[in-house]
């Protein structure tokens, strides 16, 4: 029986780290969504269809508009965490930047979600905010993070920074589906239900890619000599048992043998038929376990969390409390750091400056909004996931924030766009694409800080 036992995996607050002089928390998305409803996306700016107020957290479309303003949760935050020392792009001059992706999860204790309480706590284990817990770095997959370890042993000056991941990111992650097994051994499902939706769960698909083999037993290949993937669906849920026992979303959930399966099942639930029929929302699920200052950032988003990367100590096997996921950890020399000052992040694609003008020279990207394949380098390639700061970047950098802090989130992103929307970038392409997104009070005002930006040659170099 694959039900006899959960697993230690299941968070409990005695395995969260050194969790202690606990402090009630009370999230209340209403009050998130007036926080950043006016501040617009890259999407929105760069004239695309987009979702307000983190509704990206559900696939369900008529639930988006509506799902963070409903949205009620309360747990514990501890001491466990450092605040991440305040920097400045100008510090970390001569570092190379090597991106880190992560999901949207904070690092606290939830106790309960709509009002109801859960019958035990579960402890959101973090994206980000990992870094922020002595002794830890980043967390990952061993092959994963040993490359990303490998790639840094051979840098100069390695710099490990924050890549956001998508609002479904965190469905990868043990304690989002922890979080929904706890919600719906509070859910009311009608006896006369049950069928339907043991029926739909059992239905979830899962896309996969494989290779295909000729009559003769030789791989089928592109004329390039690479294996030709093919996409079928597959269906590995129909052991599910029943939803007529309350406890086995958490049971089976526990049981998934990867990450991959576990996010596809979350996003099988999160279907309206299902909300129709007492199934809790699985968008309620994410927005729990997220990590509050991160609710509405864009995918993509860089600056919000970055450190050193202890290459002395290397990598080392995770505990269980330091992540229930993740079996390989990198530590940091000193604290955490952002570098994102008082706005909402920096573009990947305006950080990593040399990747994003190569990507638009291969058409394949490299502007204001994130693509898939941008993303795809970030997280899978670290030898090309890099920037060097110099004084270039540092002026690119500086003045997207200053006109974040004094012009707002907007103009911040029209400069972005005006720069990433071109090819290679040079100082004259800067003081354009400023000068187009400020009144002259604020040119004005930015001159002492920015002069350095007169100086810049046709090539981009100081």
């Amino acid at each position: 029986m694959i039900f006899q036992k959960i697993a230690l995996g299941l968070a409990k607050v005695a395995d969260f780290g050194a969790l202690k002089n606990l402090l009630n928390y009370r999230r209340d998305g209403s009050e998130i969504a007036e926080i950043i409803k006016d501040i617009p996306s890259a999407r929105k700016v760069g004239g695309l269809s987009s979702i307000p107020e983190a509704g990206g957290f559900t696939g369900v479309e008529s639930v988006q508009p509506r799902l963070l303003r409903e949205h009620q949760s309360e747990g514990f935050i501890s001491d466990e965490t450092v605040p991440p020392e305040q920097i400045t792009i100008d510090d970390l001059k001569g570092k190379t930047l090597m991106s880190i992706v992560g999901d949207t999860t904070g690092r606290h204790v939830v106790t309960g979600v709509g009002g109801k309480k859960f019958k035990e706590p579960v402890a959101s284990m973090a994206g980000f905010e990992y870094m922020d817990v002595p002794g830890q770095g980043y967390a990952g997959a061993k092959t994963a993070t040993s490359s990303k370890l490998n790639e840094a042993l051979k840098t100069e000056n390695p710099y490990y920074t924050s890549l956001l991941m998508g609002e479904q990111s965190g469905d990868f992650a043990k304690h989002t589906g922890y979080m929904f097994g706890r919600m719906f051994q509070n859910a009311e499902i009608a006896k006369k239900d049950i069928p339907k939706i043991d029926d739909f769960i059992r239905n979830i698909g899962q896309p996969i890619k494989e290779k295909r083999i000729n009559p003769d037993g030789s791989i089928i290949r592109n004329p390039n000599g690479t294996p030709k993937m093919f996409g079928r669906t597959i269906y590995p849920f129909k052991n599910f048992p029943s939803v007529a026992d309350p406890d086995v979303m958490l049971k089976y959930i526990n049981s998934l043998p990867t990450g991959t399966q576990r996010a596809y099942f979350l996003k099988g639930l999160d279907r309206m038929t299902l909300q129709k029929m007492g199934v809790p929302r699985v968008g309620d699920a994410r927005l729990a376990a997220a990590d509050a200052s991160q609710i509405g950032m864009d995918w993509g988003t860089t600056g919000y969390r970055g450190f050193v990367p202890d290459l002395e100590k290397g990598s080392f096997p995770t505990t269980i409390g330091q992540s229930t996921t993740y079996d390989t950890g990198i530590d940091k020399i000193g604290s955490a750091q952002s570098f994102m000052g008082e706005g909402r992040g920096i573009p990947g694609n305006l950080l990593f400056l040399d990747l994003a003008a190569s990507r638009r020279e291969a058409g394949t990207g490299g502007k204001l909004i994130m693509t898939s394949p941008d993303y795809k380098v970030f997280e899978s390639s670290p030898a090309k996931a890099k920037q060097v700061v110099n004084d270039q970047l540092i002026e690119v950098i500086s003045t997207f924030e200053e006109l974040e802090k004094r012009g707002g989130r907007r103009a911040a992103l029209q400069y972005a766009q005006e720069l990433l929307s071109r090819g290679k970038i040079t100082g004259q392409m800067i003081n354009a694409a400023r000068k187009a997104n400020l009144p002259s009070w604020m040119i004005a005002a930015m001159i002492p800080s920015l002069g350095a930006l007169n100086n810049v040659n046709e090539e981009g170099d100081m």
